[in-house]
């Protein structure tokens, strides 16, 4: 058995033992399992060595100077590669985001609340297509998250704000009753417009923005390894 307990991916059982052998991101209870996913999961299984995603803090990491935003390295064993949590909206758009909770479980599985864990940004990302509220788990001490790319290329600090920024836009459409409008922009071309708008708004005060590559959908991946993906990423014109 493993020292850290890993959840089937096929049937959600805990104390999976099998793991892929190819990616070693993934872990079945029985070859029963493995068969059954078998031809979901060849399409995810080509796992890079490492993926550069972004952390979202939440309330308490960010009263401790973390930044709302970070960079991180994503290797091939960290949980985010077991996730089949991702953002709603961004399926939606076919943009798709896979979101890991660092603190298990939801609020609804503590016996006390903890403010701390307020991440508002994380909440959105989890909002509901048809009303623009998150899931009931996700409305309220998301915690600290990880966020990347389904398709494994680099996700930049830049880009993960617009796209924060695009939820953010949805969900006031909806509170102000502007239901057709917000279901409108639920759109691929909608969020490249979208892109474009608020990097022509930014870049005259963000330098950074400048050098955004749009749309987000296109952006180089990474075959780095370890320190040279994320320092190189960093000097991206993405």
């Amino acid at each position: 058995m493993k020292i850290n307990s890993a959840t089937c991916l096929q049937c959600g059982k805990p104390d999976a033992e099998i793991t892929c052998q190819r990616c070693s991101a993934v872990d079945y209870c029985s070859q029963g399992c493995l068969e059954a996913d078998k031809a979901t999961h060849e399409r995810d299984c080509d796992v890079p060595k490492d993926v550069i995603g972004v952390i979202i803090n939440s309330d308490r990491d960010r009263r401790v100077g973390k930044p709302v935003f970070e960079l991180t390295t994503i290797t091939a064993s960290h949980p985010i590669h077991r996730s089949r949590i991702s953002s709603p909206l961004m399926n939606k758009i076919e943009f798709p985001l896979i979101i890991h909770r660092h603190t298990p479980g939801s609020w609804m599985d503590r016996e006390e609340d903890d403010e701390g864990l307020e991440n508002s940004i994380a909440t959105n990302l989890m909002m509901m297509t048809e009303n623009g509220e998150a899931t009931v788990d996700w409305s309220q001490q998301a915690g600290t998250v990880t966020v990347m790319r389904q398709d494994r290329k680099p996700l930049s600090l830049e880009a993960i704000e617009i796209i924060s920024k695009f939820h953010d836009h949805i969900h006031y459409l909806f509170h102000a009753g502007r239901l057709d409008e917000a279901q409108e922009m639920q759109d691929f071309l909608e969020f490249e417009s979208f892109c474009q708008d608020y990097k022509r708004k930014m870049k005259a005060n963000e330098p950074r923005f400048a050098n955004l590559r749009l749309p987000l959908q296109v952006q180089i991946g990474s075959s780095m390894s370890g320190g040279e993906a994320l320092g190189g990423f960093l000097g991206l014109s993405i």
